[in-house]
This record gives C-alpha cells, structure tokens and sequence, in this order.
C-alpha cells in the first residue's frame, strides 16, 4: 500500500483541530498533496485529534459500507474547502460569508444528543453524548469545532520557516480576539 497518508504524517501545527484538518492538504516536494486519500484517513485524522474515541472510530468504520465511506471522504474534502474560506477571510479580517456558516450550521443540526456531567479524578466535566449514527457524526464533531473556531479565536497567518511541506500554515493565535472582532466576521 503506498497511499500518501500512509507516508506521511498528518502535521498538527495550527492549535486547533479545524486548522488542522484543512493543513492535511500541503505541498510536497511542489505538488499539492492531499493526506485524505480515503474514508479510513478521515477517521484516522479524527482519532489522532482526539475528537473521536480510537474505539468508537474504529468501529464505526469497521460498520461503514463502500458508498458510506466514499461519501464521507467526499463530504469531508468539500467541508474542507469551506473550513479553508472561513480561515482566509477570518485571516484577512473580512466577514465569513454566510454559505459558510450555513453549512457549519447544517453539519451542526446532524448532530443530535445531549450534555451529560461526569465526575472524573476529583474534577466535574460536562461531556456531549451524540445520537447521531453513520459518516455525518464525523463531520458534525469537526463543525462543533469550526463553530468554536469561528466564536472565540483569532486567526493569523504565520510563515513556517524553511518548510518543505508548506509554505504557509494556518494557525490560531493563543489571544482571543477582541469582542468586536469577534462578532465582525459573523455578519
């Protein structure tokens, strides 16, 4: 097997899982290279972010079928382009146009469930239980996070030095950004 995303690694160099998930496209040795070849790398990707239980992840894919699986790496490469839009314009200090959040807002609406509380190791924490079922729970957990994203963080771009992967790489600053800002680019 000598696919791309078994070669080389997914680079988790934005501080944030919707910035990475648009990096897993890069540019190597000068030609743009898509990590997501298949339905197992969307999933791979997810569980190496954490926001899938390795578990869960692999079980669910196990239960995918081949138009399943096809669909979801579809859905996913196009959620991408969309995820790689919102940054730019968050970057350039211009209003995410609405497409985008409707489709964060339509990703969002398929995923059904309920917050739970849990007492782990003396502290509480409140857990999101999803009902979803199939490949559009996947992409709704990377649209929760495009919605933080978009909320409560401001973008910049940032040169990576002598990079051979990728010229540049979109990153979150650890600041958040003023409130004004931050409702500019809901308009």
């Amino acid at each position: 097997m000598n696919r791309v995303g078994a070669t080389q690694p997914f680079l988790f160099v934005g501080n944030h899982p919707c910035l990475d998930f648009i990096n897993t496209e890069l540019i190597v040795e000068g030609h743009r290279t898509d990590l997501l070849e298949e339905c197992a790398d969307v999933i791979e990707w997810l569980i190496r972010t954490k926001l899938l239980g390795a578990n869960e992840g692999k079980g669910i894919a196990a239960r995918l079928g081949q138009a399943e699986g096809v669909g979801l790496l579809s859905e996913a490469k196009a959620f991408q382009v969309v995820l790689r839009e919102m940054a730019e314009q968050i970057v350039a200090r211009k209003p995410v146009p609405r497409s985008v959040i409707e489709t964060i807002n339509r990703l969002l609406s398929q995923r059904p469930g309920y917050p739970q509380l849990l007492r782990t190791a003396g502290r509480v924490e409140r857990h999101f239980y999803s009902s979803t079922q199939g490949p559009s729970q996947f992409l709704a957990l990377l649209a929760e996070v495009a919605s933080d994203l978009l909320c409560i963080k401001d973008l910049s771009r940032k040169e990576v030095p002598e990079s051979s992967l990728h010229p540049v790489f979109l990153r979150y600053d650890e600041e958040p950004c003023p409130p004004v800002v931050q409702h500019e680019h809901l308009r």
